[in-house]
């Protein structure tokens, strides 16, 4: 199974794609800026 970071500012959108990408069985990681997505990836 492949893990995904979703990183977008917009929470509506943000949702949108994790749980799409949930349904196809990816797990996810969310973060909403860059920086949040460096602190995620450590």
């Amino acid at each position: 199974m492949f893990n995904i970071l979703v990183v977008e500012d917009d929470k509506n959108l943000r949702k949108l794609i994790t749980i799409c990408l949930n349904k196809n069985n990816y797990n996810t990681y969310e973060a909403t800026n860059g920086v949040e997505a460096l602190q995620v990836l450590d």
